[in-house]
């Protein structure tokens, strides 16, 4: 239906086709074409040939909800809030597939992460494919990829353009690759039994119930290989489609993360959420648009989620409009001739649904350290991790690639001067204060046990247990 804010919304360039693919929790140093030394990633390698690969692409958050949110709306989660305490994207900011839907753009969403859809952050699609895998084992990627070949034979030549976004559930934990990109990338001297019998629970890690070998982080890591690369393949089945149905030189084609995950970098954290380092922060991002991202260059300058949206702006020529002059984001085709902002920007928010998680496991660690919530900046050289509980971090990233030396008493001036330039840019952002709208799973509201423990240790507390939406 026509969002009202949105109306006299036009396009007066040509309204190309756009692909979106979010590989879920893709490092970028399990890419091929961003370095790895193994190949997990032809298709992707063959779209940066044609296109463009940003070599420092960053997301302003390190989960699903919130960095989803920034590429729908071109805003930090300090502005939408969509993140742990207020776990809704709320109506009153326009997102991509709404602004699409305006512009006489047909809207599609194959994504079977329920976060997305619990949190209404796939607000404007008009159609939402779940994806529901008939019963069985193992990731849905192939099955999202299906059903959007599926439906790209009945679009067929359809006068209208289309949004799309692809959701591929790998490399997402748990790891468990299909063949044979397991039997491909397996750890040599170990069989399948021993990979799968593995407890992948990221969980067990930070609550001190598991402390894994050498050989057991090496397995983890290859079954990862196998599932970045069994992602990537599908990537390969989109791209194909596309150009199966003439469709691919219409198209902006853009493959992306929502964050990575810490595996064994920074023990005893695992997966994602609790930090915002680099492996979770740094994601890949690709763009492919004949005449506009093409000839395999690879951009050296600094872009974030946030550049998605007012790139698409960019693209098919969308004038300045009331209802979008909040966006935060730049769009990347100026990152291609220089560089657009002097640091990237992250935060994490005080973690509640993990610390419903961790409690309920007997004897767990004290998570107290965990109690907080972190902003950074970064840019080509050092990386500033403020921490609420005055923890603060001080990285020279570009040798440290993996955050392993805190330099924060060796070199207190360049965080003192990094903290300065984040209170500044900070300050006449809208930092919006939200009530909580508290939610400890995608499907389901706060307990009164966890809505006692949030009361204790913080005060706020949602009006209504589950409440969602405007407050």
């Amino acid at each position: 239906m026509p969002i009202p804010s949105l109306a006299g919304l036009k396009a007066s360039n040509e309204r190309l086709n756009v692909v979106l693919i979010v590989l879920d929790t893709q490092r970028v140093k399990k890419m091929s074409c961003y370095g790895y030394d193994k190949p997990t990633s032809p298709n992707a390698d063959k779209i940066a040939r044609e296109g463009v690969l940003f070599e420092n692409h960053f997301v302003p958050a390190c989960w699903t909800l919130p960095s989803h949110t920034s590429m729908f709306t071109g805003l930090y989660p300090f502005t939408h809030r969509a993140d742990m305490e207020h776990a809704y994207l709320d109506d009153e900011y326009p997102t991509w597939a709404e602004v699409g839907h305006e512009l006489g753009y047909l809207t599609a969403a194959f994504n079977p992460n329920k976060w997305i859809r619990a949190a209404q952050a796939d607000r404007g699609f008009c159609l939402i494919d779940s994806c529901e895998k008939p019963k069985g084992g193992g990731r849905v990627t192939p099955f999202t990829a299906e059903r959007f070949v599926q439906w790209l034979e009945v679009y067929r030549g359809a006068p209208a353009p289309f949004f799309v976004f692809i959701n591929f559930g790998d490399p997402h934990l748990s790891c468990h690759p299909s063949e044979p990109f397991l039997s491909q990338f397996l750890l040599k001297g170990v069989s399948v039994e021993e990979a799968m019998a593995l407890d992948q629970n990221p969980h067990l890690h930070p609550a001190g119930q598991a402390h894994w070998s050498e050989r057991q982080w090496a397995i983890l890591e290859s079954l990862n290989d196998g599932c970045v690369a069994k992602a990537d393949h599908y990537v390969g089945a989109v791209y194909d489609a596309l150009k199966r149905e003439g469709l691919l030189e219409r198209t902006v084609l853009i493959v992306t993360s929502d964050h990575g995950d810490v595996y064994h970098e920074h023990p005893p954290q695992m997966a994602h959420v609790l930090n915002v380092y680099d492996t979770c922060i740094h994601t890949p991002l690709i763009v492919r648009a004949p005449g506009i991202f093409e000839g395999g260059k690879r951009c050296f300058f600094l872009v974030q989620a946030v550049d998605l949206l007012p790139t698409f702006f960019d693209v098919v020529g969308v004038a300045p409009h009331d209802s979008l002059k909040a966006i935060q984001g730049i769009s990347l085709l100026r990152a291609l001739s220089g560089e657009t902002r002097e640091f990237i920007y992250a935060e994490d928010p005080f973690p509640w649904n993990e610390l419903e998680r961790y409690g309920s496991y007997p004897n767990a660690n004290d998570m107290r350290r965990f109690y907080r919530f972190l902003r950074t900046i970064r840019d080509h050289n050092y990386k500033y991790i403020y921490s609420s509980r005055g923890e603060d971090e001080l990285y020279f990233v570009r040798d440290d690639v993996d955050e392993q030396k805190n330099l924060i008493k060796e070199k207190p001036e360049i965080a003192r001067e990094m903290m300065g330039k984040m209170e500044a840019w900070l300050w006449d952002k809208p930092l919006r204060r939200k009530p909580p709208a508290l939610n400890t799973s995608p499907i389901k509201s706060v307990t009164p046990e966890s809505l006692r423990r949030m009361e204790v240790w913080r005060g706020g507390v949602p009006a209504q247990l589950g409440a969602r939406g405007k407050h």
